[in-house]
């Protein structure tokens, strides 16, 4: 259970000492595998999270990760203690946020560069591991979104599978999507702060290739491999709906943008695509600052809504022959 109640219990009982141990019993690695991915199933109450945040678990967990001087990351338990450890910084960002529960020095550096070393690795199902732990852990809080942003070899890490498979390309716009929707509060109250260190990710994602990123995300939207180009939508649809002040501005600061959003019957042919279109045009129509795109543009925009994601104008019929 979930309840504050059932994890007491559990640990009176000595189930989760028992848990804890076989996660570390290196004579049967695929019942420690599922040991760690049972983990997270256990902190899920107050208490939990408390308890291992404290306890001897997350540094383990973290040099299964990431090695030491002598051994390289855990060849088996080293995705499953990255995922265990993000949920648990996850569930636990507000109790360190709030200063309520001190970290072991390097906790959050080492946990970064555990991130680095999947998103480095040659295996495909390490770098995508490694997409989504840093985007499920930049999602949760504005402290650690700036201590990602804060972390070039991370960032530089992630950005440059940008320049890998269509599936790996198409995973990494994703998980900046996560990131730009994710509804992140500053404690302070302020939301500039927020829309400033989106923007600050924003802005790094073009620069490998020395261009803006909405030049990048441009051309990803009229590239003929679908499941790239439905990314870029989503992240596109992503910083209007995460209410971004800074989107409106970005997105027309394209030239041929504009005229990319007039030809909605004619630019896609697939489902899905024509459904990531119509949910771009549904966002901008909704933004806040519509009202800066002129009466013309605003008018098509709601219409093409009213009309839904699948609408087909009629087709003029040609000359019969006799």
């Amino acid at each position: 259970g979930s309840s504050d109640e059932a994890f007491n219990t559990g640990l009176e009982e000595g189930f989760i000492t028992d848990i804890l141990s076989t996660c570390r019993d290196k004579e049967d690695i695929l019942t420690a595998v599922l040991a760690v991915e049972s983990v997270p199933e256990i902190f899920k109450s107050k208490s939990g999270v408390r308890y291992f945040i404290t306890s001897d678990f997350l540094g383990w967990s973290l040099s299964c990760c990431l090695g030491n001087e002598e051994n390289e990351p855990d060849p088996l338990l080293g995705t499953a203690c990255l995922r265990a450890t993000s949920l648990l910084l996850v569930a636990g960002a507000h109790i360190i946020q709030s200063n309520s529960i001190t970290l072991p020095a390097n906790t959050i550096n080492d946990f970064l560069m555990s991130i680095v070393y999947h998103l480095q690795s040659p295996d495909v199902s390490n770098r995508l591991a490694g997409v989504h732990t840093v985007s499920e852990f930049a999602s949760c809080s504005l402290d650690f979104l700036r201590q990602v942003n804060s972390t070039p070899t991370l960032t530089s890490s992630w950005i440059a599978l940008l320049s890998s498979t269509p599936s790996v390309q198409a995973a990494v716009l994703s998980s900046f999507a996560r990131i730009f929707r994710a509804e992140v509060e500053d404690p302070c109250g302020s939301t500039s702060t927020v829309a400033t260190c989106k923007r600050d990710l924003f802005d790094e994602i073009g620069k490998p290739r020395r261009s803006s990123t909405m030049e990048f995300l441009y051309d990803c939207l009229v590239k003929p491999v679908e499941e790239v180009r439905n990314a870029a939508y989503d992240v596109l649809v992503a910083i209007l709906e995460g209410r971004c002040p800074w989107a409106l501005p970005v997105l027309f600061s394209h030239p041929r943008f504009d005229s990319f959003l007039r030809q909605y019957e004619k630019s896609e042919i697939s489902n899905s695509s024509r459904k990531w279109k119509y949910a771009l045009i549904k966002a901008l129509s909704e933004c806040e600052g519509v009202s800066i795109l002129g009466d013309d543009l605003k008018t098509y925009l709601g219409r093409v809504v009213e009309k839904g994601p699948y609408y087909i104008p009629p087709q003029v019929a040609g000359p019969k022959l006799m």
